[in-house]
């Protein structure tokens, strides 16, 4: 199958407003969603499906839509995957299909070093879960963690560019580099995801009219 890859940002500040804050006051889901949306109400609608049939549910009931548990084995199924749905809607991000650290990470350990769970942010409500101990993404439609210290990721990347060309496509690499950059610049967090845009099955779970893709010409 393949993943379809993208790369996201968030910042803290945005992680508590628009993730945290919600799910502990669940009754400000409405005017966050038409906050975001900025008075399109096919966007509204579609971020209050992310509140209220994804992120709400899964904090209310600690079950995926399936009815299992949440833990580490669907984490980044559900939470990681919701947040990073969220983010593309506050910021652009860019595609690569099958490229991303997260695929590099078992021939390159050290990469999953740089990401850090969102249960380990200061004061995250979603602690009460237990997220496991890797936070890449895990498989088809589901994200990683974040990433804070992204400069440090930017130095290893420019370190084993060689290593990554072989495993990215040229345009993929190209996203990743102006993800990095644009997360440096703008002072935030990044993030993987897989899925969140399927282009071969018209399939999106955020917002398109921010997607950067060389096939699009959108960069």
């Amino acid at each position: 199958m393949g993943f379809d890859v993208t790369f996201h940002s968030i910042s803290n500040d945005e992680l508590k407003k628009y993730v945290f804050d919600v799910l502990e006051n669940p009754s400000c889901a409405q005017d966050v969603a038409k906050e975001i949306s900025k008075g399109n109400e096919k966007k509204y609608e579609d971020i209050f499906r992310i509140y209220d049939n994804a992120l709400l549910y899964w904090f209310r009931e600690k079950i995926d839509s399936e009815g299992n548990a949440i833990a580490g084995e669907n984490f980044s199924s559900t939470f990681s995957l919701g947040i990073a749905a969220l983010s593309g809607y506050l910021h652009p991000y860019w595609y690569s299909r099958d490229g991303a650290l997260s695929l590099c990470s078992d021939e390159r350990p050290e990469i999953k070093d740089f990401f850090h769970g969102h249960t380990m942010l200061k004061n995250s409500p979603l602690k009460i879960f237990n997220e496991g101990t890797s936070y890449t993404f895990k498989s088809n439609y589901s994200a990683s963690g974040i990433i804070s210290n992204v400069a440090k990721v930017k130095e290893w990347i420019s370190s084993n560019k060689e290593f990554l060309e072989q495993r990215f496509e040229k345009d993929g690499l190209d996203s990743l580099f102006r993800a990095i950059d644009y997360c440096m610049e703008n002072d935030l967090l990044f993030i993987e995801a897989t899925d969140v845009v399927v282009p071969i099955a018209d399939q999106s779970f955020t917002d398109l009219d921010n997607l950067k893709a060389h096939f699009l010409n959108t960069i």
